[in-house]
């Protein structure tokens, strides 16, 4: 070696000695190079002071919170020197005087950059979702709020057009986070808090096991007393949770049972916060349409109907008006004691006004809902019809063709139309002969359109002032043999049956010779004598061979 490479060696060694003198000399605060260093960012002199001794990778401040070098870079955000001090071996174990660690600091400041390279890094030293979750449940309001926060960031569902969910919910409910989340919002801790435990809980609700956490951690009754908090934020998560069990079915008997139906319908009362009004309304239709017994509970519950039509004349917002539209429908269909109620406090009127709505699918809603509130049920129709509801009905059948719209508009006016054949008649004459056939020629999946063409011309056909001519003009024979008689639906064929009878024979059993040319043509008669012969239904048997006898009459055989 020469004496130059020596005399570097020694000078080298000088520096080092030096540099470890001034290592551990402290200032002030208690702060030695490091500590700057690490807090400050400069990666390289961090380097610098660990390889001139290891033991400054674990060297606390000497003041009343004793961190580490990673605890400062954690602290003041500095990831790429945090990156590196973990490279360097440094203890993620180690919590300062105050019990925080590298998660807890990370969390104070937010810093979800920081968050998921420790859990990427997947240390065994550090179990990152236990600590957030202990640090969630803090009784110090600042630490349960950043700690909620920041696993309520991490759960969020990542931002594609999927909307797939975070895939850290496993951890969280494996480590036990949704009972921690519950003490939480019964405690005293600031509503912040609990409203990010709610809100954690609805960025993960779409997994199945997220949901039964949540019953079992008794989250039903968490969530209800919640309904009667001031604040604004707390009261949508919390009705937005209850919504979300509520479209589970299993779990419909415990909301009741917990009394959600008063709570709910006591929203519709008081609340004027336009979200919160969409979750509950949302949440009462699933529970009417899980059971019948149910539906009536909602009826029978003290100012229900009162404060449900009053929301439709307080609020004009489109997605609150939809969700009232979608439960009418489900709360009065096949029950005649809701319906009367709904129909009594003036409902229909609101309804009948939304037909008319700008908004296609509020407008459609709304008539659906016209539909269950006067199906089978003489008392409210006669309400709609005497506050002039059919007009907008015919008026958009008329102007729509797609064929939706038709279903909905054609169901809603077949069911005003009722038992009732002079009803049925003034109806029919109002969407007319030629709509009608075109029902018949509608597409298979829309066998409502079938029924209401079949059911229409018959009743058009019948009668002083029948329509046998004009249906005759308009070729209404041909679709009522090929389309509706073949049909898979019983009552379909029994109505274009009945159809063809009345086509065939006027008052008096007079015959209508072109009409029954027209069967004979089509070869009705073929499918009748197929009907009355080979049917299993002996109504349709019966029905088959009284309208063969009416295309027979006046025949004369050559």
């Amino acid at each position: 070696m020469s004496i130059f490479a020596s005399q570097r060696q020694d000078q080298e060694k000088d520096e080092y000695a030096k540099e470890r003198e001034i290592m551990d000399e402290l200032d002030d605060n208690g702060w030695a190079q490091i500590h700057h260093s690490a807090f400050h960012g400069f990666t390289k002199s961090v380097e610098r002071f660990v390889a001139a001794s290891q033991d400054q990778l674990e060297f606390p401040t000497n003041d009343h919170n004793n961190m580490t070098p990673l605890l400062l870079a954690v602290g003041s955000g500095r990831f790429d020197t945090v990156k590196r001090l973990v490279e360097l071996g440094a203890d993620l174990r180690y919590f300062n005087q105050l019990n925080l660690g590298v998660v807890e600091l990370a969390a104070q400041r937010g810093d979800l950059r920081m968050i998921n390279y420790f859990i990427e890094l997947n240390n065994s030293d550090l179990p990152v979702w236990s600590r957030l979750i202990a640090f969630v449940a803090s009784d110090q309001d600042e630490n349960a709020e950043s700690a909620g926060k920041m696993v309520y960031e991490l759960t969020k569902p990542k931002d594609d057009k999927d909307g797939t969910p975070s895939p850290y919910w496993k951890p969280l409910v494996d480590v036990g986070a949704i009972p921690i989340f519950m003490k939480v919002i019964q405690s005293l801790v600031v509503d912040k808090a609990k409203y990010y435990a709610f809100s954690t809980m609805l960025n993960i609700i779409e997994q199945d096991a997220v949901k039964e956490q949540i019953v079992k951690s008794e989250g039903i009754p968490v969530a209800l007393k919640m309904l009667d908090t001031k604040d604004k934020d707390l009261l949508l998560v919390s009705s937005t949770l209850l919504c979300y069990l509520a479209s589970v079915k299993c779990y419909v008997d415990q909301l009741v049972t917990n009394g959600a139906i008063t709570a709910m319908i006591k929203l519709w009362q008081h609340c004027n916060d336009i979200n919160v009004l969409i979750q509950v309304t949302n949440a009462l239709s699933y529970i009417a349409a899980s059971k019948r017994e149910y539906k009536q509970t909602i009826g029978t519950t003290p100012e229900c109907f009162p404060s449900l039509v009053k929301l439709f004349t307080k609020f004009k917002s489109d997605d609150l008006l939809l969700a009232l539209t979608k439960s009418v429908s489900t709360i009065v269909a096949e029950d005649k004691s809701n319906q009367n109620g709904l129909a009594d406090e003036g409902g229909a009127t609101s309804l009948i006004e939304l037909a008319t709505n700008k908004v296609g699918n509020i407008q459609l809603s709304s008539i659906q809902a016209i539909h269950m509130l006067a199906k089978d049920n003489p008392h409210t129709q006669d309400i709609v019809l005497e506050q002039n509801g059919v007009e907008p009905l015919l008026l958009l059948l008329k102007r729509s063709s797609k064929p939706d719209t038709q279903v909905c508009c054609a169901g809603a006016l077949w069911a005003l139309a009722g038992d009732d054949i002079e009803r049925c008649r003034y109806l029919a004459r109002g969407i007319g002969v030629n709509l009608l056939i075109d029902f018949l020629n509608a597409q298979e999946t829309h066998d409502i359109l079938h029924y209401i063409g079949a059911e229409g011309l018959g009743v058009l056909a019948h009668g002083p002032h029948n329509k046998q001519d004009v249906i005759a003009r308009a070729n209404g024979v041909q679709p009522l043999v090929t389309k509706a008689l073949r049909s898979p639906k019983e009552n379909i064929v029994l109505s274009a049956i009945r159809a063809l009878r009345n086509l065939c024979v006027g008052i008096g059993y007079l015959p209508h010779q072109l009409n029954q040319k027209s069967i004979l043509a089509a070869r009705g008669i073929r499918y009748l004598v197929a009907l009355m012969v080979h049917s299993r239904n002996e109504l349709v048997r019966v029905e088959s061979a009284l309208t063969l006898g009416c295309c027979a009459v006046g025949v004369t055989l050559k």
